[in-house]
């Protein structure tokens, strides 16, 4: 046996355990995925179970062979990772895995001192779960977490993940498949977690964005009461982990709206901001190129972004792939596009008269012009015609229209109506 490819005993006998922190043990395990060794864990997940001041033990169990005559033998251990205290779903402090490194990594790390020589054979793996068997639990609470029956979610607003550093969750958004909504608790201010805690619902428009549009339901009927601009706290265990804060309340009987409704239209462009950037191009083989696949080519030549492939299942003809490559591409630009252009149309209808006539105010003001008139605050002055402002409601123009009388009152000021829409066609027609 030579010193390059020594026994399992000769490993456990020539190298002691090793500590580590928490920040180490996630490079270790970047550097174990990096040289594409078998045995490791994905940094992203551990970083939401392990503790932030955990001290982790590597204990170095066999050597493993090269595969092949470009990689060296390199070392497995046994790892003990000490699990975050304020896990909801495992009572577990600690969970046992597997970590293979190189030797020169693992000899790099700092032997440990004959205090933690002694802190380590304290230890017992008796009774510590595997690291397959705290997935595991964690699986089967996220099953718990989420519901998918069909349901209506009249509580529309904004939902604002909090960070690790707010005392959010670990791990960041919580990815629930597109068929599943999360499911957690909240109170609404300002009640409180003693005494306002309910179940809710969330629908979150983009799952892994830090914020997005949201819908929400309470999971019992009615709930505590909410209004547009109410704050409800999302809450898993007794950390708060969310801020949902409400901007439309939906009728009781709404499921969808008949129309594309500005919640609807914000929920569009939220997923289309959060794709890969544009531009997007379709290029297909022996169409746009001569050999390889045909994909979706993303940012510009200079600043070229990952390119996107497909499948079909079952395979269609070409002609359909192609249209359907097509249709993908050009929708990174025709959804902004469409979106932009109906926020332009509907601008332009406000301007139009309302259906709906002539009413008084809450202030008992003719309310003449509506949505397509606009008041403007003016008097005639020796140096001619004098405009205060423009307001979109007479009871604030009447208010202006007061404080200028009383600053002037030597001037007559007075409220005119203008309808925009008749000046925009003279606009039109005048260009």
């Amino acid at each position: 046996m030579t010193a390059d490819n020594p026994t399992a005993d000769d490993v456990v006998r020539r190298l002691p355990p090793r500590v580590v922190s928490t920040p180490q043990l996630l490079r270790l395990e970047q550097i174990s995925r990096d040289h594409g060794f078998s045995q490791n864990l994905d940094p992203s997940w551990l970083a939401g179970v392990i503790s932030d001041e955990g001290r982790h033990v590597l204990t170095p169990a066999l050597t493993h062979p090269s595969r092949g005559p470009d990689e060296a033998a390199h070392l497995r251990s046994l790892l003990r990772v000490q699990l975050s205290t304020d896990l909801p779903w495992t009572g577990a402090s600690a969970m046992l895995s597997l970590l293979d490194l190189p030797f020169e990594v693992f000899e790099s790390l700092p032997e440990p001192t004959v205090g933690v020589v002694n802190w380590i054979a304290d230890l017992t793996t008796e009774g510590v779960p595997s690291q397959a068997q705290v997935a595991e639990h964690q699986a089967l609470a996220q099953d718990r977490s989420v519901v998918n029956a069909a349901a209506a979610f009249p509580i529309w607003g904004t939902i604002t993940w909090l960070t690790k550093d707010q005392g959010g969750r670990r791990g960041g958004p919580p990815l629930t498949p597109w068929d599943n909504f999360y499911r957690a608790t909240g109170f609404v201010a300002p009640s409180t977690l003693e005494d306002g805690l309910t179940s809710v619902v969330v629908n979150v428009s983009v799952r892994n964005a830090w914020q997005s549009h949201a819908k929400l339901r309470w999971l019992v009927a009615p709930g505590p009461p909410v209004a547009p601009g109410s704050c409800i706290f999302i809450t898993e265990g007794p950390k708060t982990v969310a801020l949902f804060t409400v901007e439309y309340i939906a009728a009781s009987e709404t499921v969808w709206p008949a129309t594309l409704s500005p919640q609807r239209l914000a929920e569009i462009e939220s997923r289309q901001a959060a794709a890969t950037p544009g531009p997007w191009r379709s290029m297909v083989e022996g169409r746009d190129h001569l050999s390889g696949d045909s994909f979706l080519m993303t940012g510009t030549e200079d600043h070229r972004g990952p390119d996107l492939y497909m499948t079909w299942d079952p395979v269609t003809h070409d002609d359909q792939r192609r249209a359907d490559q097509d249709f993908i591409a050009h929708a990174r630009h025709d959804v902004p596009d469409m979106a932009a252009e109906i926020r332009r149309l509907r601008g332009l209808l406000a301007l139009l008269p309302t259906a709906s006539g002539a009413s008084d105010d809450a202030d008992g003001l003719p309310a003449t012009g509506g949505a397509a008139s606009v008041y403007v605050v003016q008097a005639e002055t020796r140096g001619g015609d004098v405009q205060l402002g423009a307001f979109t409601s007479m009871r604030e123009a009447v208010k202006a229209m007061e404080q200028a009388q009383a600053d002037e009152p030597a001037v007559d000021w007075v409220v005119n109506v203008i309808p925009l829409y008749r000046r925009a066609q003279d606009y039109r027609d005048g260009r």
